[in-house]
């Protein structure tokens, strides 16, 4: 990725004064502006692959992947990095533990093979050769990958999240960037899961403990901020 300098802001760069330079306290900023509208914000879409979308009705596979267009072109437009995350396995699932139950599950289908049609992303949502793809071998987009290092190289002080499933990806994620310390927005009407009851449950009585829990149409105005 190259960044240009509107993506950093230091809060305590007006600490740093030359002679005949008028001081200015950053909190008085901080109170006039939503810190939010501030920070290094960072697009991270989750696991939108063909073997994974294919538990979705087919109503409801063209309702999350519109919304997620949205907010990815948004995203794109208002100059904002983005990072794809997906998983998949080798040929005969050397990567999966017996002790696995989730992924054993995955081996005995056959699913999310490299370099499968199923293990690809969703037509409608392909990365451009400059937004990087986080290989995954487990749920989180964390565990084991370079995920984040990306997040610290790009200065990340805000991620915005959507995913598939709403149980899965997601919430294992959002755990890992509440106990690193970032700001989170979750989307989630570009979110899903095969359990309506449990992601209404995630984003209304869960996420909310640790992100901001948002719908596409309110989260693209904040992006060109």
């Amino acid at each position: 990725f190259t960044l240009s300098s509107s993506h950093f802001y230091c809060p305590f760069h007006a600490l740093v004064a030359f002679p005949g330079d008028k001081i200015i306290n950053p909190l008085k900023y901080i109170k006039q502006k939503n810190f939010i509208d501030m920070v290094n914000k960072l697009l991270l879409l989750c696991d939108y692959q063909n073997d994974i979308l294919v538990s979705l009705s087919p109503v409801e596979r063209e309702r999350i992947v519109g919304n997620t267009q949205r907010l990815l072109h948004g995203a794109r437009t208002a100059g904002i990095p983005v990072i794809f995350v997906g998983v998949c396995f080798r040929s005969g699932y050397p990567e999966v533990n017996m002790n696995n139950k989730m992924y054993q599950s995955i081996k005995n289908a056959n699913v999310l093979l490299d370099g499968t049609i199923g293990a690809q992303f969703e037509e409608a949502l392909q990365p451009q050769p400059n937004e990087p793809v986080v290989v995954k071998k487990r749920v989180g987009a964390h565990f084991n990958t370079e995920l984040p290092l990306l997040l610290k190289a790009h200065g990340t002080e805000e991620v915005i999240i959507s995913g598939v499933s709403t149980s899965g990806v997601v919430l294992s994620t959002v755990r890992y960037l509440a106990d690193s310390d970032f700001l989170i927005t979750v989307v989630q009407d570009c979110c899903a899961d095969r359990d309506q009851e449990v992601h209404n449950m995630l984003c209304q009585r869960v996420f909310t403990r640790q992100a901001n829990v948002v719908n596409v149409d309110s989260v693209l105005p904040h992006l060109i901020q």
